[in-house]
């Protein structure tokens, strides 16, 4: 499932975002689904493409590209970085993870200790 652009976003038909809301509910309890309508869900792709494009923007300031040119583990990343690991390993962690799970970064390894690459 690809991810639409932001204006794509913006343009969702209101019948688009009822079928969503129709297959959240499916997917919810019943006493759930009502707290799930088509306009919060609209509201939440929006949320999420902001929290992405902020992401982004954080590791390209921090110049992690540079770091993730070859397989790192989150503890590579913030040593080669030379970031304070008490203070870093859990939010770089979150942002590999995040850029990842978006298709920016590849990702290997076990779960607990997945390694990145750009």
């Amino acid at each position: 499932m690809s991810t639409p652009s932001p204006e794509q976003l913006l343009a969702i038909e209101p019948e688009e975002l009822e079928r969503v809301a129709a297959t959240v509910a499916r997917l919810l309890p019943p006493s759930l689904g009502p707290f799930f309508p088509a306009r919060s869900l609209h509201s939440h792709f929006l949320f999420d493409e902001f929290v992405f494009r902020l992401a982004l923007r954080v590791f390209v300031d921090m110049r992690l590209a540079e770091v993730v040119n070859a397989w790192s583990t989150v503890d590579e990343v913030v040593a080669r970085r030379g970031l304070e690991p008490r203070g870093s390993v859990v939010p770089v962690d979150w942002l590999l993870r995040h850029l990842a799970a978006r298709g920016v970064l590849a990702r290997e390894g076990a779960l607990s200790q997945p390694g990145f690459r750009a």
